[in-house]
């Protein structure tokens, strides 16, 4: 009885997702929040696509990340993330008024001109969510400086969570710098989607 209840145990442990789970959601057919999202347009990128949060909770001090994954292949898992999520909290665009703004960044491209950086605006109003896509032209320092924490990422994620957060932090911060200098002359196009949680 004593090797069948064991053998029970351990099989129970192998099947359970959340205990499998990533910490960081790398190779999870779901995170934290998981959305679908369609184009409201002609979007030259993707007219469908799915991505999702995931919260890290430092074990070092206790404070927390919210950083946003592409969900990605068939079967269709979660990928490495690039970007640190930062929520803006309640605002009022155009006397449209929201409950919150999510604000994260990712690259799209080699070399230019066909290198972009890529600002995602996630905008909830009551269980209703918009994404604004705002897709800006990059230069190649920018971008070789991203590649290059991408690959960090990539080197780090399953050895050291707190230094993946360090630069999943740092990723966000050279964009968000990037994106507010200039952006007239940066802007390429702004694409809109309706955004469902599942």
């Amino acid at each position: 009885m004593k090797k069948f209840l064991t053998f029970v145990f351990v099989l129970s442990f192998c099947f359970n997702k959340n205990i499998l789970a990533h910490p960081m959601g790398v190779g999870d057919t779901r995170v934290d929040t998981n959305f679908k999202c369609v184009s409201t347009e002609d979007a030259g990128y993707s007219k469908k696509f799915s991505f999702g949060f995931k919260k890290y909770k430092s074990k070092k001090d206790g404070s927390e990340i919210l950083f946003s994954l592409k969900l990605f292949g068939e079967p269709a898992e979660y990928i490495y993330p690039s970007s640190q999520v930062i929520n803006f909290g309640p605002l009022t665009l155009e006397e449209e008024k929201y409950d919150n703004m999510y604000i994260s960044y990712r690259r799209l491209g080699k070399k230019p001109p066909d290198a972009y950086l890529i600002k995602d605006a996630l905008l909830k109003k009551g269980d209703q969510y918009f994404l604004n896509r705002v897709l800006m032209k990059s230069t190649k320092s920018l971008n070789s400086e991203l590649e290059n924490i991408e690959d960090d990422i990539a080197k780090e994620i399953d050895w050291s969570y707190e230094k993946t957060s360090d630069l999943l932090k740092e990723y966000y911060k050279k964009s968000s710098i990037y994106s507010q200098e200039n952006l007239r002359d940066k802007w390429h196009d702004t694409w809109v989607y309706t955004c469902t949680i599942y």
